[in-house]
Protein backbone atom coordinates (compact mmCIF):
# COMPACT_ATOMS: atom_id res chain seq x y z
CA UNK A 1 0.00 0.00 0.00
CA UNK A 2 2.82 2.42 0.80
CA UNK A 3 4.19 2.06 -2.74
CA UNK A 4 0.77 2.79 -4.19
CA UNK A 5 0.49 5.89 -2.03
CA UNK A 6 3.89 7.19 -3.20
CA UNK A 7 2.97 6.51 -6.84
CA UNK A 8 -0.36 8.28 -6.49
CA UNK A 9 1.21 11.33 -4.87
CA UNK A 10 4.01 11.44 -7.43
CA UNK A 11 1.64 12.08 -10.30
CA UNK A 12 -0.13 14.95 -8.56
CA UNK A 13 0.87 18.29 -7.16
CA UNK A 14 1.46 17.40 -3.47
CA UNK A 15 -0.28 20.58 -2.42
CA UNK A 16 -3.46 19.49 -4.23
CA UNK A 17 -3.71 16.09 -2.50
CA UNK A 18 -6.34 16.20 0.28
CA UNK A 19 -4.95 15.49 3.74
CA UNK A 20 -6.94 14.28 6.70
CA UNK A 21 -6.96 16.38 9.85
CA UNK A 22 -5.33 13.82 12.14
CA UNK A 23 -3.42 11.56 9.74
CA UNK A 24 -5.69 8.52 10.12
CA UNK A 25 -7.09 8.61 6.55
CA UNK A 26 -4.74 8.61 3.54
CA UNK A 27 -5.83 9.15 -0.05
CA UNK A 28 -4.22 6.34 -2.07
CA UNK A 29 -5.50 6.89 -5.58
CA UNK A 30 -8.35 8.13 -7.77
CA UNK A 31 -9.85 5.73 -10.34
CA UNK A 32 -11.58 6.98 -13.48
CA UNK A 33 -13.74 5.02 -15.89
CA UNK A 34 -17.43 5.56 -15.21
CA UNK A 35 -19.02 8.39 -17.16
CA UNK A 36 -21.66 9.20 -14.55
CA UNK A 37 -22.34 8.74 -10.83
CA UNK A 38 -20.92 5.64 -9.15
CA UNK A 39 -24.05 4.72 -7.25
CA UNK A 40 -22.95 1.42 -5.67
CA UNK A 41 -19.68 -0.22 -4.75
CA UNK A 42 -18.33 -3.28 -2.92
CA UNK A 43 -14.95 -4.90 -2.20
CA UNK A 44 -14.42 -8.62 -2.71
CA UNK A 45 -13.84 -10.86 0.34
CA UNK A 46 -10.04 -10.69 -0.02
CA UNK A 47 -9.98 -6.92 -0.66
CA UNK A 48 -8.23 -7.50 -3.98
CA UNK A 49 -10.95 -6.28 -6.34
CA UNK A 50 -13.60 -3.57 -6.42
CA UNK A 51 -17.01 -3.94 -8.05
CA UNK A 52 -18.73 -0.69 -8.94
CA UNK A 53 -22.03 0.12 -10.60
CA UNK A 54 -22.95 3.36 -12.25
CA UNK A 55 -25.61 5.53 -13.75
CA UNK A 56 -23.74 5.00 -17.05
CA UNK A 57 -25.32 1.50 -17.08
CA UNK A 58 -22.02 -0.33 -16.58
CA UNK A 59 -20.54 -2.43 -13.82
CA UNK A 60 -16.76 -2.45 -13.52
CA UNK A 61 -14.39 -4.84 -11.78
CA UNK A 62 -11.15 -3.13 -10.73
CA UNK A 63 -7.81 -4.43 -9.49
CA UNK A 64 -7.30 -2.64 -6.18
CA UNK A 65 -3.49 -2.69 -6.33
CA UNK A 66 -3.05 -1.43 -9.89
CA UNK A 67 -6.26 0.56 -10.34
CA UNK A 68 -6.88 -1.11 -13.70
CA UNK A 69 -10.31 -2.17 -14.95
CA UNK A 70 -10.34 -5.97 -15.20
CA UNK A 71 -13.86 -6.37 -16.56
CA UNK A 72 -16.64 -4.12 -17.81
CA UNK A 73 -20.11 -5.57 -17.22
CA UNK A 74 -22.72 -4.29 -19.66
CA UNK A 75 -26.36 -5.35 -19.57
CA UNK A 76 -29.27 -3.79 -21.40
CA UNK A 77 -28.44 -0.10 -20.99
CA UNK A 78 -30.30 0.44 -17.72
CA UNK A 79 -28.37 2.29 -14.96
CA UNK A 80 -26.96 -0.02 -12.28
CA UNK A 81 -28.12 0.78 -8.76
CA UNK A 82 -26.93 -2.25 -6.73
CA UNK A 83 -23.92 -4.59 -6.73
CA UNK A 84 -22.62 -7.49 -4.63
CA UNK A 85 -19.84 -10.06 -4.68
CA UNK A 86 -20.66 -13.63 -3.68
CA UNK A 87 -18.89 -14.74 -0.46
CA UNK A 88 -16.31 -16.69 -2.48
CA UNK A 89 -15.72 -13.75 -4.83
CA UNK A 90 -16.43 -15.80 -7.96
CA UNK A 91 -19.81 -14.30 -8.82
CA UNK A 92 -21.16 -10.77 -8.99
CA UNK A 93 -24.74 -9.58 -8.88
CA UNK A 94 -25.94 -6.33 -10.40
CA UNK A 95 -29.37 -4.77 -9.98
CA UNK A 96 -30.69 -2.02 -12.19
CA UNK A 97 -33.28 0.68 -12.59
CA UNK A 98 -35.43 -1.57 -14.79
CA UNK A 99 -35.80 -4.17 -12.00
CA UNK A 100 -33.38 -6.64 -13.57
CA UNK A 101 -30.89 -8.79 -11.65
CA UNK A 102 -27.86 -10.14 -13.50
CA UNK A 103 -25.40 -12.83 -12.36
CA UNK A 104 -21.85 -12.52 -13.69
CA UNK A 105 -18.76 -14.71 -13.75
CA UNK A 106 -16.27 -12.22 -12.32
CA UNK A 107 -13.09 -13.61 -13.90
CA UNK A 108 -14.61 -13.96 -17.36
CA UNK A 109 -16.84 -10.88 -17.23
CA UNK A 110 -19.58 -13.09 -18.67
CA UNK A 111 -23.29 -12.84 -17.86
CA UNK A 112 -24.55 -16.20 -16.59
CA UNK A 113 -28.22 -15.45 -15.97
CA UNK A 114 -30.76 -12.66 -15.42
CA UNK A 115 -34.25 -12.22 -14.09
CA UNK A 116 -36.84 -9.55 -13.39
CA UNK A 117 -37.53 -9.44 -9.68
CA UNK A 118 -39.12 -6.21 -8.46
CA UNK A 119 -41.81 -3.85 -9.70
CA UNK A 120 -39.54 -0.79 -9.60
CA UNK A 121 -35.90 0.24 -9.35
CA UNK A 122 -33.67 -2.11 -7.33
CA UNK A 123 -32.25 -0.18 -4.38
CA UNK A 124 -29.65 -2.58 -2.99
CA UNK A 125 -28.54 -6.21 -2.86
CA UNK A 126 -26.63 -8.29 -0.32
CA UNK A 127 -25.62 -11.96 -0.31
CA UNK A 128 -26.30 -14.17 2.68
CA UNK A 129 -23.12 -15.81 4.05
CA UNK A 130 -24.04 -19.16 2.46
CA UNK A 131 -23.84 -17.58 -1.00
CA UNK A 132 -27.11 -19.27 -1.95
CA UNK A 133 -29.50 -16.49 -0.98
CA UNK A 134 -29.68 -12.84 -1.96
CA UNK A 135 -31.55 -10.04 -0.18
CA UNK A 136 -32.76 -7.06 -2.18
CA UNK A 137 -34.72 -3.86 -1.72
CA UNK A 138 -36.65 -1.73 -4.17
CA UNK A 139 -38.62 1.41 -4.73
CA UNK A 140 -41.64 -0.92 -4.92
CA UNK A 141 -41.61 -0.74 -1.06
CA UNK A 142 -40.56 -4.37 -0.58
CA UNK A 143 -37.60 -6.34 0.74
CA UNK A 144 -37.15 -9.73 -0.92
CA UNK A 145 -35.04 -12.83 -0.41
CA UNK A 146 -34.02 -14.94 -3.41
CA UNK A 147 -32.69 -18.41 -4.20
CA UNK A 148 -29.82 -17.33 -6.46
CA UNK A 149 -29.26 -20.60 -8.32
CA UNK A 150 -32.92 -20.99 -9.28
CA UNK A 151 -33.69 -17.24 -9.37
CA UNK A 152 -36.74 -17.93 -7.24
CA UNK A 153 -38.32 -15.63 -4.66
CA UNK A 154 -38.20 -17.18 -1.20
CA UNK A 155 -39.61 -14.38 0.95
CA UNK A 156 -41.30 -11.03 0.39
CA UNK A 157 -41.16 -8.61 3.32
CA UNK A 158 -43.67 -5.78 3.34
CA UNK A 159 -43.80 -2.99 5.91
CA UNK A 160 -41.89 0.02 4.63
CA UNK A 161 -43.85 2.91 3.18
CA UNK A 162 -42.03 4.42 0.24
CA UNK A 163 -38.71 3.57 -1.35
CA UNK A 164 -36.53 0.96 0.35
CA UNK A 165 -32.93 1.85 -0.45
CA UNK A 166 -30.57 -0.26 1.64
CA UNK A 167 -30.21 -3.81 2.93
CA UNK A 168 -27.77 -5.91 4.96
CA UNK A 169 -27.75 -9.58 5.97
CA UNK A 170 -26.43 -10.55 9.41
CA UNK A 171 -23.18 -12.55 9.60
CA UNK A 172 -25.11 -15.69 10.63
CA UNK A 173 -27.60 -15.22 7.79
CA UNK A 174 -30.59 -15.24 10.13
CA UNK A 175 -31.58 -11.55 10.02
CA UNK A 176 -32.07 -8.89 7.37
CA UNK A 177 -31.88 -5.14 7.99
CA UNK A 178 -33.44 -2.53 5.70
CA UNK A 179 -33.97 1.22 5.60
CA UNK A 180 -35.65 3.74 3.36
CA UNK A 181 -37.78 6.74 2.63
CA UNK A 182 -40.14 6.28 5.60
CA UNK A 183 -37.27 7.16 8.01
CA UNK A 184 -37.41 3.73 9.64
CA UNK A 185 -35.00 0.82 9.95
CA UNK A 186 -36.63 -2.59 9.96
CA UNK A 187 -35.28 -5.92 11.17
CA UNK A 188 -36.60 -9.11 9.57
CA UNK A 189 -36.36 -12.84 10.26
CA UNK A 190 -34.72 -14.26 7.13
CA UNK A 191 -36.28 -17.68 7.62
CA UNK A 192 -39.90 -16.61 8.03
CA UNK A 193 -39.92 -13.09 6.54
CA UNK A 194 -41.51 -11.82 9.74
CA UNK A 195 -40.75 -8.29 10.88
CA UNK A 196 -38.87 -8.49 14.20
CA UNK A 197 -38.57 -4.80 14.93
CA UNK A 198 -38.97 -1.26 13.66
CA UNK A 199 -36.32 1.22 14.76
CA UNK A 200 -37.16 4.91 14.76
CA UNK A 201 -34.76 7.79 15.32
CA UNK A 202 -33.72 9.23 11.99
CA UNK A 203 -35.40 12.46 10.95
CA UNK A 204 -35.00 11.74 7.25
CA UNK A 205 -34.46 9.11 4.59
CA UNK A 206 -32.31 6.16 5.71
CA UNK A 207 -29.71 5.58 3.00
CA UNK A 208 -27.38 2.94 4.49
CA UNK A 209 -27.44 0.06 6.99
CA UNK A 210 -24.73 -2.35 8.18
CA UNK A 211 -24.31 -5.16 10.70
CA UNK A 212 -21.24 -5.32 12.93
CA UNK A 213 -18.87 -8.26 12.29
CA UNK A 214 -20.34 -10.14 15.27
CA UNK A 215 -23.93 -9.27 14.29
CA UNK A 216 -24.76 -7.80 17.71
CA UNK A 217 -24.86 -4.16 16.66
CA UNK A 218 -25.93 -2.24 13.58
CA UNK A 219 -25.09 1.10 12.00
CA UNK A 220 -27.56 3.22 10.08
CA UNK A 221 -27.11 6.46 8.15
CA UNK A 222 -29.72 9.04 7.25
CA UNK A 223 -30.43 12.77 7.63
CA UNK A 224 -27.08 14.13 8.89
CA UNK A 225 -26.47 11.39 11.45
CA UNK A 226 -25.05 7.93 11.98
CA UNK A 227 -26.73 5.80 14.62
CA UNK A 228 -25.48 2.72 16.44
CA UNK A 229 -28.08 0.17 17.58
CA UNK A 230 -28.22 -2.96 19.72
CA UNK A 231 -29.72 -5.57 17.39
CA UNK A 232 -31.29 -7.79 20.05
CA UNK A 233 -33.14 -5.03 21.92
CA UNK A 234 -33.51 -2.51 19.10
CA UNK A 235 -32.24 0.21 21.43
CA UNK A 236 -30.22 3.13 20.12
CA UNK A 237 -26.71 3.22 21.61
CA UNK A 238 -25.10 6.25 19.98
CA UNK A 239 -25.93 9.18 17.71
CA UNK A 240 -23.05 10.68 15.71
CA UNK A 241 -24.11 13.93 14.10
CA UNK A 242 -21.17 15.91 12.73
CA UNK A 243 -21.84 15.71 9.00
CA UNK A 244 -23.27 19.00 7.77
CA UNK A 245 -25.31 17.44 4.95
CA UNK A 246 -27.00 14.05 4.63
CA UNK A 247 -24.95 10.90 5.22
CA UNK A 248 -25.08 8.62 2.17
CA UNK A 249 -23.12 5.58 3.33
CA UNK A 250 -21.72 3.99 6.48
CA UNK A 251 -19.71 0.87 7.30
CA UNK A 252 -18.01 -0.82 10.24
CA UNK A 253 -14.29 -1.44 10.19
CA UNK A 254 -13.36 -5.13 10.37
CA UNK A 255 -12.75 -5.01 14.14
CA UNK A 256 -16.21 -3.51 14.75
CA UNK A 257 -14.79 -0.75 16.92
CA UNK A 258 -14.84 2.05 14.37
CA UNK A 259 -17.10 3.32 11.60
CA UNK A 260 -16.47 5.08 8.31
CA UNK A 261 -19.03 7.37 6.71
CA UNK A 262 -19.34 9.40 3.53
CA UNK A 263 -21.66 12.38 3.30
CA UNK A 264 -23.16 15.01 1.08
CA UNK A 265 -20.96 17.56 2.83
CA UNK A 266 -18.16 16.10 0.68
CA UNK A 267 -16.28 14.51 3.56
CA UNK A 268 -15.25 10.99 4.56
CA UNK A 269 -15.13 10.53 8.35
CA UNK A 270 -13.72 7.98 10.77
CA UNK A 271 -15.53 7.38 14.07
CA UNK A 272 -14.79 5.73 17.41
CA UNK A 273 -17.82 3.61 18.32
CA UNK A 274 -16.86 3.48 21.98
CA UNK A 275 -17.16 7.21 22.51
CA UNK A 276 -19.12 8.25 19.42
CA UNK A 277 -16.47 10.85 18.62
CA UNK A 278 -15.07 11.58 15.19
CA UNK A 279 -11.42 10.49 14.99
CA UNK A 280 -10.64 12.08 11.63
CA UNK A 281 -12.06 13.45 8.39
CA UNK A 282 -10.86 14.15 4.87
CA UNK A 283 -12.30 16.20 2.02
CA UNK A 284 -13.83 13.90 -0.58
CA UNK A 285 -13.52 14.26 -4.34
CA UNK A 286 -16.85 15.78 -5.23
CA UNK A 287 -19.97 14.35 -3.64
CA UNK A 288 -19.73 10.73 -2.38
CA UNK A 289 -22.54 8.42 -3.47
CA UNK A 290 -21.39 5.01 -2.17
CA UNK A 291 -18.87 3.41 0.18
CA UNK A 292 -17.20 0.02 0.75
CA UNK A 293 -14.77 -0.95 3.52
CA UNK A 294 -12.64 -4.04 4.06
CA UNK A 295 -9.47 -4.36 6.10
CA UNK A 296 -7.62 -1.04 6.10
CA UNK A 297 -9.12 -0.01 2.76
CA UNK A 298 -12.11 2.23 2.10
CA UNK A 299 -13.38 2.95 -1.41
CA UNK A 300 -15.82 5.76 -2.18
CA UNK A 301 -17.88 6.06 -5.36
CA UNK A 302 -18.45 9.66 -6.37
CA UNK A 303 -21.09 11.58 -8.28
CA UNK A 304 -18.51 12.68 -10.86
CA UNK A 305 -17.90 9.07 -11.95
CA UNK A 306 -14.63 8.55 -10.07
CA UNK A 307 -13.71 6.16 -7.27
CA UNK A 308 -11.38 7.25 -4.47
CA UNK A 309 -9.34 4.72 -2.51
CA UNK A 310 -8.28 5.47 1.07
CA UNK A 311 -6.10 3.72 3.63
CA UNK A 312 -7.44 3.78 7.18
CA UNK A 313 -4.92 3.81 10.03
Amino acid sequence: MAAILLFALAIQDPESVPRSKNGRIDLIRVLSGHRREVSCIVLDPKAKRILSGGADATGRVWDLDTGKVLQTLEGDGSPISAVAFSPDGKLAITGSWNSTFRIWDVDAGKELASWKGHDNLIGSVAFAPDGKRLASTSWDETVRLWDVENRRELRRMVGHRGWVDCVAVSPDGKKILSGGQDKTVRLWDAETGREIGTWKGHAGHVWSVAFSPDGKRALTAGDTSLRLWDVESGKQILVMDEHEVGVDSVSFTDDGRRAISAGGDKTVRLWDLGSGKALDSIAAKGAPASLAVRGDTAVVGNCDGTLTVYRIR
